[in-house]
C-alpha cells in the first residue's frame, strides 16, 4: 500500500479512475480514442492528418491558436514574446492582411487586453481604397 493510498483511500480509487481514463482525439474530426496506438490506427484508416508548420513544437490541428496557417497566429505569437503595442498593432495589421477579418482581429485584441488597440484598428485595404478614392475626387491645386 502507497502512502498516498494510507492517508486518502476515497480519493485513491477516484484519482486511479481519472489517470487511467485519459482521451487522445483526433485533430481532424475531434473523436476520441483511449489509448495514442488506436489514435494512430485511426488517422491511419481515416486519412487525417496534422499540421506540422512548427507554429508550435509537436504536430497539432490546423487552424490551432499559433498554427502559421491561422491568420491570427500573428497576434497570439507578437503578445507571446512581447509586450509593445506598436508591435501588436503591426502584428494586427498584418494578420488583416493575411485574410483575416477586422471583427476577428478586433475580438482577439479584446480577449487579450488589449482594449484601446481594438478601437483603434481599422482595415489597411479599407483605408487605401478610401485614399485612393478621395485623391479621385479631390481637384488639383493649379501652381
Amino acid at each position: 500500500m502507497s502512502e498516498f493510498q494510507e492517508l486518502h483511500p476515497r480519493n485513491y480509487n477516484l484519482l486511479l479512475s481519472k489517470a487511467m481514463s485519459y482521451v487522445y482525439r483526433c485533430p481532424s474530426c475531434r473523436t476520441r480514442r483511449k489509448s495514442y496506438r488506436l489514435l494512430q490506427e485511426h488517422i491511419s484508416k481515416t486519412g487525417h492528418s496534422l499540421c506540422r508548420c512548427r507554429g508550435y513544437h509537436f504536430a497539432h490541428r490546423e487552424g490551432s491558436k499559433f498554427c502559421f496557417s491561422n491568420p491570427l497566429s500573428f497576434i497570439y505569437l507578437c503578445d507571446r514574446y512581447t509586450s509593445d503595442q506598436g508591435d501588436i498593432s503591426r502584428s494586427a495589421i498584418s494578420a488583416i492582411e493575411a485574410g483575416a477579418s477586422l471583427e476577428d482581429v478586433k475580438d482577439v485584441l479584446l480577449s487579450l487586453g488589449y482594449q484601446d488597440l481594438s478601437n483603434d484598428i481599422r482595415d489597411p485595404f479599407q483605408e487605401a481604397q478610401c485614399s485612393q478614392i478621395n485623391h479621385s475626387i479631390m481637384p488639383r491645386s493649379e501652381s
